[in-house]
């Protein structure tokens, strides 16, 4: 897509005062996934979109979701 955004669907987002940023979140690990994402949702700045375990589930929620974020552990497992 020339001059465009390269996702067909995406749309941009102005910053305001009371923003707060779209986060989708991906660990493998049960608990440090849980305790993450139980902090995340404590914070007024963030929006948890959706937390999730493995990489075909954060492509899947990723594209759901459009977030302005997204916060990962490289060392996940392949889901293929």
């Amino acid at each position: 897509m020339e001059g465009g955004c390269p996702h067909p669907i995406a749309t941009v987002r102005t910053y305001s005062e009371d923003m707060t940023v779209r986060v989708v979140f991906a660990d493998d690990n049960y608990l440090v996934r849980e305790g993450v994402a139980g902090l995340l949702t404590e914070t007024p700045e963030i929006e948890l979109l959706e937390s999730v375990g493995d990489p075909a589930a954060l492509h899947a929620a990723v594209a759901a979701h459009l977030p302005d974020a997204v916060l990962t552990d490289i060392r996940m497992p392949p889901s293929f």
